[in-house]
């Protein structure tokens, strides 16, 4: 069988040789399909995903998809909904496992398993449980969900939700969002991240770093 015609995965793995996501790997092991078995054919040494914005992991990921080039699926312990974005519109499906086992691809491979199914936020997210950290990308959130507005997304989060600070990423500053700071007590503060904005909105009487 032509080699190019056979099923290709990834595994990304961690230090330990565990499963890993793309922020904390190490290696990519890629597995070939033949005759029903799954043959490890590299080991690929990989740097982890050190950016800090999502138009920064974006632009990373975006770089690294090149590399998955006829992998059919990928296999890890865990994906972002802008890593889960950019791949899944690759048509590569997308598997968070515990645990890995070479003999596994066969099932994945004749859908005995669900892959992830994306879902992007509707609403700030937390960056980590309980540090009242939130972000959220607009830009992808409308794009996705042409029905919402910035006011519609926002507002009920910005009257509604105990927060210190909120990192919203969107390509210009909302003409209404000023007003509604104001009237809730809170400032903000703007970066520009390449052609987007970051905007840092939080406590009025905090000061934020």
């Amino acid at each position: 069988m032509d080699s190019q015609n056979l099923l290709k995965a990834a595994v990304i793995r961690g230090p330990d040789g565990k499963l890993s996501d793309f922020f904390k790997a190490s290696s990519i092991d890629i597995y070939q399909e033949n005759l029903g078995q799954w043959d490890l054919i590299l080991n690929l040494p990989f740097e982890p995903i050190r950016a800090q914005t999502p138009a920064q992991v974006r632009q990373e990921v975006e770089k690294l998809s090149f590399s998955f080039d006829g992998i059919s699926m990928i296999v890890g312990s865990s994906f972002a909904g802008i890593v889960c974005e950019i791949l899944t519109r690759q048509g590569i499906d997308l598997y968070q496992m515990e645990d890995f086992v070479p003999e596994c691809l066969s099932e994945l491979a004749a859908d005995s398993l669900e892959p992830i199914i994306l879902e992007i936020p509707t609403s700030p997210m937390p960056i980590e449980p309980d540090s009242g950290m939130y972000e959220f990308d607009m830009n992808t959130a409308l794009a996705v969900y042409p029905q919402l507005t910035s006011k519609k997304i926002l507002i009920p989060f910005l009257r509604e939700v105990p927060f210190l600070e909120l990192r919203l990423f969107f390509n210009h500053f909302p003409p209404w969002l000023k007003e509604e700071l104001a009237n809730l007590k809170l400032a903000s503060e703007t970066v520009k991240i390449g052609t987007n904005l970051m905007i840092r909105i939080f406590q009025d009487n905090l000061q934020c770093t």
